[in-house]
């Protein structure tokens, strides 16, 4: 059944006024709230970008006239919670080793790492919210010195004395957060603070390349990119991600590792 021009104006609407009140939403959650099918929300998504009055940040939309910044980093970072920790907690137990000096980046996945860690690796980190988790004090942590990023919220530390400080260390593991990765363009991220910091990570890391990214990172493109698929040895991710773009990523000689949820968080 054609649905009348006036009931998708009216659609469109609702999701700009619910778009104003919650800052961000996907279309998960739209699907939900309003009672519609999937494909109808991202038909109407498409549109609604396409005019102008939307765009797609972190998996989600936001107004076209909202900057990035203003998305809370408490709002991103609690998205696919269970993903996220289950996705850390394969990595603490798999790829990590007791022996192990390990580059962590300032993303939110990658936080958390700590809570499942039980192994005494050293962890190297430019992630300042750290020293805010129950677990800073039970791990070997050196927090990289530098210049306070505020990006989003996520307080990581950055410029010339971080990047000194990374020059001086010779990792055996790495383990990046990404705002999206994408089989033919690679790892990029939508804050520019992130770049040179992430290229140094994997220039100074002698072992494991690990890329850590939930469902809604897996094909996306962002502005900044700082690596191509051959800078990494390893991805983990989860079971909701795009099954194709996996596979273009495994015959790019990625190990690809993907998790479920529901069986991995404690």
């Amino acid at each position: 059944m054609r649905i009348a021009q006036k009931d998708i104006f009216f659609r469109q609407k609702e999701i700009l006024d619910y778009l104003k009140l919650h800052t961000y939403c996907r279309n998960e959650e739209l699907s939900s709230k309003f009672n519609l099918s999937i494909s109808t929300v991202r038909r109407y998504v498409q549109q609604m970008e396409e005019q102008g009055y939307i765009k797609r940040y972190r998996g989600g939309i936001i107004l076209n006239n909202q900057e990035p910044d203003a998305i809370p980093y408490s709002i991103y970072s609690t998205r696919n919670k269970n993903e996220k920790s289950a996705i850390m907690k394969y990595v603490a137990d798999h790829l990590i080793d007791s022996h192990d000096t390990v580059f962590i980046n300032g993303s939110s996945t990658a936080l958390y790492l700590y809570m499942h860690l039980k192994k005494s690796a050293t962890i190297v980190t430019n992630n300042a919210k750290v020293l805010f988790t129950d677990y800073a004090d039970k791990q070997n942590l050196i927090l990289i010195g530098g210049q306070p990023s505020s990006h989003n919220g996520e307080n990581i530390l950055c410029g010339e004395f971080a990047l000194n400080m990374i020059s001086s260390i010779n990792a055996s593991a790495a383990i990046l957060g990404v705002s999206g990765i994408n089989a033919e363009v690679g790892l990029t991220s939508s804050s520019p603070q992130d770049i040179a910091i992430n290229k140094a990570m994997l220039s100074r890391t002698r072992g494991k390349k690990i890329v850590v990214a939930d469902y809604s990172k897996i094909g996306r493109v962002f502005n900044f990119s700082f690596s191509s698929l051959k800078g990494i040895t390893h991805l983990v991710t989860d079971s909701r991600a795009d099954k194709n773009e996996l596979e273009k990523m495994k015959a790019a000689n990625i190990e690809v590792i993907t998790v479920n949820p529901d069986e991995n968080v404690d």
